[in-house]
């Protein structure tokens, strides 16, 4: 049917393009104390301004061809607790999926939520673990944890919302 040399040829395109529509951009955002979010475009610089200012909040965005993935940290001064979001959206920018950890330092209580988007595009909760974090078992304790908003959009997170340097 094909040649050889026409078979290879196949196959480099073929590993080209899905390569192409696989691959991730990562870019890394950080708050600084004037309020501003600042992008990177690596992570040694992402990692270089968190060790000079330790920002409250930062993010890394990694955006595919079918989804987007984006961490959020959200850290308070006296480190008291903190929350690291995990969302995964759509390729079209809306939510699929959001895994919240909030971590209370002083009641040492790490707790999981796991929310979704449902049919009417409210945000439903679909399941919490809390665990200590001195035993690592299961506990009935839930931490008091201060509110903190749901994107229920990809435009929706804070660093996607303009005043920043850099562009997102």
């Amino acid at each position: 049917m094909y040649s050889a040399a026409g078979r290879s040829l196949c196959v480099c395109l073929l590993v080209l393009v899905s390569s192409s529509l696989c691959r991730a951009e990562k870019e890394w955002f950080a708050l600084d104390s004037n309020g501003v979010w600042r992008s990177f475009h690596t992570e040694a610089e992402w990692l270089k301004l968190g060790k000079e200012i330790s920002p409250q909040q930062s993010a890394i965005l990694d955006r595919r061809a079918a989804y987007s993935l984006v961490t959020y940290y959200y850290f308070t001064e006296s480190e008291d607790w903190q929350y690291t979001d995990k969302y995964v959206f759509h390729a079209n920018g809306s939510l699929s999926k959001l895994e919240r950890t909030f971590l209370s330092s002083s009641q040492r209580i790490k707790r999981i939520d796991t929310y979704k988007l449902n049919k009417l595009g409210e945000i439903q909760h679909v399941a919490t673990h809390e665990v200590s974090v001195t035993t690592g078992k299961e506990t009935s304790v839930s931490p008091e944890a201060p509110e903190i908003p749901i994107a229920k959009a990809l435009n929706q997170m804070p660093f996607m919302k303009g005043n920043h340097e850099g562009k997102p």
